[in-house]
């Protein structure tokens, strides 16, 4: 093989890979070349071999754990995997360690009744650290595992603090009964995940040794208290732009916007709502999004339904936009008005430019001039001799513009002229070039 990236490595009575160039990529390759589809994704490391990688089953990891020196991490990288809570708490020598394990079991225990927990972990003068698996309650898609990441993130605002909402991300590696970090100088303390509660060390690993019976996520009762809650996290998830749907927008439309900004009218809240884009392919966070920049900018509730109803018909889903409303004077992150037209310049770029600017693109648009366009190979001195007002030569970098100008320039050197750059850099570079190819014009000012 030419294109090696990863050193293959027997060690721990197993065999690893492990990145040896730039691109890494040793850890998605020992998830997609699993040798049994059921094994467990794991990761090792220590200071002799760096991270290391493979897949292995659920007896092996049990003794691999039990067995060796090294840092073991499971690799959560495919569902279903069991519950479970990541504490890191920060604390005073108040804490009394025993005490706040118990809180914590009761507030798990009172949204998961009758959890077959496991907890294990380390505790210091400033410091707990726990893992917190439930055996019998598991997550079995990608909605299920965005709830819990909405569950943990109001448990950590309005329970406790030590909850990390921040440990559920794709391919999460979360360290396994018996490990510690390796020593380094911010962390020069040895803290082995030791077993606290449930001897039984099959219940504190994650993605095995499944209960034969379980729960989901789905199956727990939400009051309407918690329910109003963990909706008021979801809808504080900002707008993610980079996931917005890919829509053709209305032609008409971005003229309109664009003569409204030359003709400099007001874009109010209300005018806004109205250019938004919407249909069925919008997501909850960019309708609420919006439904906030409404709500506190004064855009009435019927408007706002108005514009939603383009999305659906729903009756039941247009009430519950109604409940919601009432509920937003809560809310105190949202998009103000410049925020809000930068959101729509994903669609109608002309809201992130000046009236300057639009005028200049809009006189820069050959698209109603095709009687005039005339196809060329190359640039030469006599395709600047035209009565026209202005040329447009649309062509990419390095195909001779700036080198046929000043030869046109040379060859007229009577005529006034300006020469606009759009950067220093570029500005500076034609001037030099202008001022040794027409040694004659000793009138030529450079402004910056």
């Amino acid at each position: 093989m030419t294109d090696i990236k990863f050193e293959t490595i027997k060690a721990y009575n197993n065999i690893w890979i492990k990145n040896i160039t730039k691109e890494n990529g040793a850890m998605h390759h020992t998830i997609d070349n699993k040798k049994i589809d059921t094994n467990i994704v794991i990761s090792a490391m220590n200071q002799k071999f760096g991270r290391l990688y493979c897949d292995i089953t659920d007896e092996q990891l049990k003794i691999l754990v039990n067995s060796y020196d090294v840092f073991i991490c499971e690799i959560i990288h495919t569902y279903p995997f069991k519950i479970y809570f990541d504490i890191d708490k920060k604390h005073s020598d108040s804490l009394i360690f025993n005490d706040y394990i118990e809180m914590l079991k009761i507030k798990i225990d009172s949204i998961f009744p009758d959890s077959d927990m496991g907890i294990s972990g380390s505790f210091t003068n400033s410091k707990a650290s726990l893992h917190i698996i439930l055996n019998n309650y598991m997550i079995q898609n990608i909605e299920q595992h965005e709830f819990l990441k909405i569950l943990v993130r109001y448990l950590y605002e309005s329970f406790d603090n030590g909850f990390d909402a921040n440990i559920y991300k794709r391919n999460q590696q979360m360290k396994t009964i018996n490990q510690s970090k390796p020593l380094t100088k911010e962390s020069p303390i040895k803290r082995i995940q030791k077993v606290i509660t449930n001897e039984n060390e099959e219940k504190h690993f994650i993605t095995c040794y499944f209960n034969c019976t379980y729960n989901t996520i789905n199956n727990i009762i939400i009051d309407d208290e918690l329910k109003e809650e963990l909706t008021f996290i979801k809808n504080k998830k900002p707008i993610d732009v980079s996931k917005l749907p890919k829509i053709i927008t209305n032609l008409e439309q971005t003229k309109l916007i664009k003569n409204d900004i030359i003709n400099n009218i007001e874009f109010s809240p209300t005018y806004l709502l109205n250019i938004t884009p919407i249909n069925e392919q919008f997501d909850h966070s960019y309708t609420f999004g919006v439904m906030l920049f409404c709500y506190k900018h004064n855009v009435s509730l019927e408007n706002f339904l108005n514009w939603y109803s383009k999305k659906t018909n729903d009756i039941n889903r247009i009430n519950n936009k109604r409940n919601i409303w009432q509920t937003l004077d809560k809310y105190e992150k949202y998009l103000n008005i410049d925020a809000y037209k930068n959101l729509l310049a994903v669609y109608y770029p002309a809201l992130r430019t000046n009236k300057g600017t639009v005028q200049f693109n809009i006189l820069s648009d050959i698209s109603n001039h095709n009687a005039n366009i005339n196809y060329i190979d190359t640039i030469s001195p006599e395709h600047f001799l035209t009565k026209t007002k202005y040329i447009n030569f649309f062509i990419g970098m390095g195909s001779g513009k700036t080198e046929q100008t000043i030869r046109y320039l040379k060859l007229n050197s009577s005529k006034k002229f300006l020469f606009i750059s759009p950067n220093q850099a570029l500005c500076i570079g034609v001037y030099n070039r202008l001022k040794d190819a027409i040694l004659q014009l000793n009138t030529m000012i450079l402004i910056i």
